[in-house]
């Protein structure tokens, strides 16, 4: 499970477009590592509300990638921690 949130992290991390507002591509990669981070610990939690998140970022990110709009991408990552630390 720890290979495929780091692989999660770092492929959501390193296939960010372009700059945009406060938010950097540097940003970006640090939430999905925290993101990585707080979901291995939020798994032993709640193992079904896990899966049931990691599918829904691995939708909405990929869409969000596509838009080129990296303050999306932060503001996503925000949310995602903020239901994970909840």
């Amino acid at each position: 499970m720890k290979k495929t949130l780091l692989a999660f992290a770092l492929m959501l991390g390193f296939t960010v477009p372009a700059l945009a507002d406060a938010c950097t591509i540097e940003s970006v990669q640090q939430k999905a590592l925290d993101v990585a981070t707080e979901l291995q610990s939020f798994a032993q939690k709640d193992p079904t509300r896990f899966q049931e998140i990691t599918q829904e970022m691995q939708t909405e990110a990929a869409k969000l990638q596509t838009t080129g709009n990296v303050q999306d991408l932060c503001d996503y990552y925000d949310k995602v921690l903020a239901e994970i630390r909840a």
